[in-house]
């Protein structure tokens, strides 16, 4: 099963998924949000620890990748800053999956 297809399964079977919302950097227009589908669990409480695990999995591989970033995580999102001005937020959503928050 490719991943396109395995991901439309796991969310139909699932109640609760993992969404990623990443702002895009300074000088681009609001409304060009870019979402995306991570995991997704029967539970709220699953998702939420899934989201903190993703975020403390992937800071070591954003911070490699961006060593000029001043990079920090909250519980929600993971921000890539420089000169105290934020460049690009990530930030992770529990949603139930009856809830697609890309824009129409």
């Amino acid at each position: 099963m490719n991943r396109a297809n395995w991901m439309s399964y796991v969310v139909v079977l699932s109640a609760w998924v993992l969404w990623s919302e990443t702002f895009p950097p300074l000088g681009q227009k609001p409304g060009k949000e870019d979402w995306r589908i991570l995991d997704a669990w029967e539970t709220k409480a699953e998702c939420i620890r899934g989201r903190s695990q993703f975020i403390t999995d992937a800071m070591p591989n954003y911070r490699a990748r961006n060593p000029s970033s001043q990079i920090r995580a909250t519980e929600k999102e993971i921000l890539f800053e420089e000169d105290n001005k934020t460049l690009l937020t990530i930030t992770y959503h529990c949603l139930p999956d009856s809830i697609d928050p890309r824009p129409r």
